[in-house]
């Protein structure tokens, strides 16, 4: 199975366990992580789309767009709650995960899904 942010299988990650510190992969991390540290949500979420390929690949391989929407729109709603709650790193995971597992629901995704009308049915990311 591959990861769809950096396009390597999971498999091989052993292998880059030895890369040196100055490895192209390895200071990008290093960027995302201090971006991360600082709470600077917006630069490290727009790295982890154009930096990773991820926006190039889904727009090479996928001739809808949808999934790529759905990126752009979960990021977007991150970045607002981070912004909007005051959340640090530990926080906007949490909250991913709780959209994720269906623990909570976005506003907007809330109004999309469900409109006006109160719904059994809970709303998917």
């Amino acid at each position: 199975m591959d990861d769809a942010v950096f396009r390597f299988a999971y498999a091989s990650l052993a292998n880059m366990a030895d890369l040196p510190p100055s490895h192209p992969l390895l200071e990008r991390l290093y960027e995302w992580r201090s971006f991360a540290d600082q709470e600077r949500f917006a630069e490290l979420f727009d790295a982890m789309l154009h930096q990773s390929g991820l926006v190039n690949r889904q727009l090479f391989l996928f001739s809808s767009g949808r999934e790529l929407t759905n990126y752009l729109h979960i990021f977007e709603i991150l970045l607002e709650q981070a912004g909007a709650r005051r959340l640090a790193l530990g926080e906007v995971i949490e909250l991913l995960s709780d959209y994720i597992s269906s623990r909570a629901i976005p506003a907007a995704m809330t109004a999309m899904c469900c409109g006006s009308r109160a719904s059994a049915t809970p709303c998917k990311l």
